[in-house]
């Protein structure tokens, strides 16, 4: 799909829901609307699928860390948890 179908397709569920007045939508939905309208308005398709190479999974790394210290790797996945030490 290209970014002028994913952006008509936004359009119309956009105008599909416009026959609703700004007062019936709850506070969420109307900054949800205008964070949506702020990316349309920068030419940036909030829903488009990205991919990146993924040269290794954290579970290789930290297995052979060592061996692998001096390469570049390439990662993705999403932040569980996050350890504070101080």
């Amino acid at each position: 799909m290209s970014q002028n179908d994913s952006n008509t397709n936004t359009s119309q569920v956009i105008d599909r829901d416009a026959n609703q007045t700004e007062e019936n939508l709850s506070e969420q939905r109307q900054i949800r609307r205008e964070k949506l309208k702020a990316l349309q308005d920068a030419d940036r398709n909030p829903f488009v699928v990205e991919k990146w190479d993924i040269t290794a999974h954290s579970k290789d790394i930290k297995e052979n860390f060592d061996a692998m210290e001096d390469q570049e790797v390439s990662i993705a996945g999403r932040i569980m948890s996050k350890a504070y030490h101080g």
